[in-house]
């Protein structure tokens, strides 16, 4: 497996991890977005996690693990080659490192299991 999957397969299984016992949504839950400017791979990749309990856990690993920017809304998605859908995850790719086309990001979200999404 090549460093940008491994990586990018790490983060997915932190949001696994973290997402488990979230129990039934409710009007209470919270959502927010990483934005990670530069991975070790020098990919560039938006996380975006809605209506989940543990939020706030999200938020305490976006910038001392995963370096990036909390935000308390969605991704920017404008000028992303597209995402991939996890349920009440996505993750967006910019035009960085090993995903400069959509077709890679289609390519990757193939290789997570995950449906493709449309910037």
């Amino acid at each position: 497996m090549n460093h940008t999957v491994w990586k990018l397969s790490l983060v997915f299984a932190a949001i696994v991890l973290l997402s488990v016992g979230c129990g039934n949504k409710d009007s209470s839950d919270l959502s927010g977005s990483c934005y990670v400017p530069r991975m070790s791979d020098q990919s560039t990749a938006c996380l975006e996690f809605s209506a989940h309990k543990k939020v706030s856990e999200f938020k305490q690993i976006c910038r001392p693990v995963l370096k990036g920017t909390w935000s308390d809304g969605a991704c920017d998605t404008e000028g992303s080659l597209g995402g991939c859908d996890l349920g009440d995850n996505k993750i967006w790719l910019y035009p960085a490192g090993k995903y400069q086309t959509s077709e890679d990001v289609v390519s990757f979200c193939a290789s997570q299991e995950a449906p493709y999404l449309e910037p």
